[in-house]
């Protein structure tokens, strides 16, 4: 493997030799290795290849909504969230008893595997914000609520040093089930019009040194084009974002953020 040192940067392939940018940002370049695309979009023997590569299209589709959902609060997750996600999506591949290389993506049937995901794996949210919450929606799954009785706030937090508020934060957002269709061969979302699509709420500024409990509520109603099918989803999260006051101006905290998965439906 040898880098790139001209003037120029290159991507792609040519002379046998591949020539890419890593995620350090790198430019690299390298030997090209293995059969020809053309030879495992038509070779019998690439087949099991061929099915997995249709499925990992389908896969990506998917995790591409759950990013668009996640998208506004990029700053609460890890860079190994879409990593986990993959892992899960797969592992719902699996459980489809369809024909391989076709084989949905159905979060739809198997919204329970969601279920406590963290955003951000180095900080959980019970750890950050201990109370446990009340999580419900409505029955036309557009509005989410989420309600924390009786908290106590000097006991509640796991809070930076240097902070002195808070804000809880709920993300609403509709992912829709990836299926593959034949006649184009290849996959699409089963609702095309509101998958990804997403809301947030947070609550005021909360001082870290409360002092009377508190009961804190967010609630969040998405709009819709339509009424949501059965094969779409409806992702719930719980967050919190810590902040520095000086004078008027609250800072944000890098640290001690954190955001969960708490209901699928």
């Amino acid at each position: 493997m040898s880098k790139q040192s001209s003037l120029f940067t290159f991507t792609g392939k040519m002379d046998g030799v591949s020539f890419y940018q890593n995620r350090k940002g790198q430019h690299l370049a390298r030997k090209a290795r293995g059969p020809s695309k053309a030879r495992i979009l038509t070779d019998p023997k690439f087949v099991r290849t061929r099915e997995n590569l249709s499925e990992f299209s389908g896969l990506a589709l998917s995790v591409s909504s759950f990013t668009k959902v996640f998208a506004s609060v990029r700053n609460m997750k890890d860079e190994q969230l879409r990593t986990r996600l993959v892992k899960i999506l797969r592992s719902m591949v699996k459980r489809d008893e369809g024909i391989r290389g076709q084989r949905s993506i159905e979060v739809s049937v198997n919204r329970e595997l969601l279920h406590n995901v963290e955003l951000n794996s180095t900080i959980h949210f019970a750890t950050a914000f201990a109370p446990k919450p009340k999580v419900t929606h409505s029955a036309d799954r557009t509005t989410g609520s989420i309600t924390f009785t009786n908290v106590q706030v000097n006991n509640a937090l796991s809070a930076p040093p240097v902070a002195t508020h808070f804000k809880l934060v709920q993300l609403l957002g509709v992912v829709s089930d990836m299926v593959y269709d034949p006649n184009l061969k290849q996959y699409a979302p089963s609702d095309a019009a509101n998958n990804s699509l997403h809301e947030v709420t947070m609550t005021d500024y909360i001082p870290v040194n409360g002092g009377d409990p508190l009961t804190i509520t967010l609630e969040t109603t998405l709009v819709p084009t339509g009424a949501l099918g059965d094969k779409v989803s409806v992702v719930q999260c719980v967050g919190i974002l810590f902040f520095e006051k000086i004078g008027p101006v609250y800072y944000a905290q890098g640290l001690g953020k954190a955001m969960k998965i708490v209901d699928v439906f």
